[in-house]
């Protein structure tokens, strides 16, 4: 009987050994291309948030009285032809004043970004809801996903200020691809 069971082991051994061996070799693929990619992911949600948290403080101090918030964002991606990283962080607001009186809110303005940001210091820019940019992508999407929701007065403008750093490594971010 004992023989017998040790027959049945040293049979069935050769699977396991292979299938072992299947498994090892899938695994290291696996770590080999995932591990790399999943790593930068918390990377660049990293630079974005150090961007909008330096945004925002800049710019909270330096919004006309007479505009209030409609949405943020704050976006990771590819919005231009090659393989790299962009970042833009804003916000969508309404008001009352003029394009002049609300850009000249904003002119000459400057954030900083993350520290290894060559980019930086970023201009602080505005496009208003009526610009042709609204329907060119990524633009237009961002536009669908923040404003049909809202509730703007007929007699307000509505416009987006953000800052955008561009061109940084995608190191394999498929966001980014």
């Amino acid at each position: 009987m004992v023989a017998e069971k040790i027959k049945t082991v040293f049979r069935e051994r050769p699977r396991f050994v292979i299938l072992g061996g299947v498994a090892l070799f899938v695994g290291v693929i696996f770590g080999v291309l995932a591990i790399p990619t999943a790593s930068t992911i918390p990377l660049h949600e990293y630079r974005l948030r150090t961007l909008q948290k330096h945004l925002h403080a800049v710019i909270d101090a330096a919004h006309p009285i007479n505009s209030r918030p409609l949405s943020k964002l704050a976006y990771v991606g590819n919005f231009g032809n090659s393989n790299h990283c962009d970042y833009i962080a804003g916000q969508f607001r309404a008001s009352k004043l003029s394009r002049e009186e609300i850009q000249n809110a904003y002119a000459d303005m400057l954030t900083p970004s993350f520290s290894s940001d060559s980019n930086a210091p970023l201009p602080v820019e505005v496009y208003f809801a009526d610009d042709e940019v609204f329907e060119l992508s990524p633009w237009s999407s961002w536009y669908e996903e923040h404003l049909p929701m809202l509730l703007v007065d007929e007699k307000e403008k509505v416009y987006l200020v953000f800052a955008a750093s561009e061109l940084h490594s995608h190191f394999g971010d498929l966001r980014c691809s």
